[in-house]
């Protein structure tokens, strides 16, 4: 794990070695045909807070051939870092909702004020797959 500073914050980033000089999504199958753990920041780069996923990550994670864990990582100053791991993402069969299946399971992961743009839908997913709301 990486240092990073950002102007009086720090951030932290795990680089995982793909033995290519240029990520690439066939780097990354390669090394899940090799039976090693992928880390993926959905967003496209780490940032403070969950923002906007990039689009087609979601897609794409349901096509590889590996279940996939999402994890909620963050630092509290005083407290350390905090892990917590979701479920198995069961991915929707409607390939346009894969994107927000993956941000909604991670912002469920992460405490509201890292994932304030997602609040809102998150409280509509969370009665949805309550049963409340019947959707398709």
């Amino acid at each position: 794990m990486e240092k990073v500073g950002t102007r009086g914050a720090h951030r932290y980033a795990v680089r995982v070695p793909l033995r290519n000089l240029t990520p690439s999504p066939v780097g990354l199958r390669d090394w899940a045909a090799r039976g090693q753990p992928i880390f993926v920041f959905p967003e496209g780069k780490s940032r403070l807070r969950l923002g906007a996923v990039r689009s087609g990550a979601g897609r794409w994670l349901a096509s590889l051939d590996a279940p996939t864990l999402p994890v909620g990582v963050w630092w509290v100053r005083g407290e350390g870092w905090h892990i917590r791991f979701g479920s198995t993402i069961r991915w929707p069969t409607k390939r346009y909702l894969q994107d927000t299946q993956l941000a909604l399971k991670l912002a469920d992961l992460l405490p509201s004020d890292l994932a304030p743009d997602w609040q809102a839908d998150l409280a509509r997913w969370r009665e949805a797959i309550k049963g409340k709301i019947v959707s398709d």
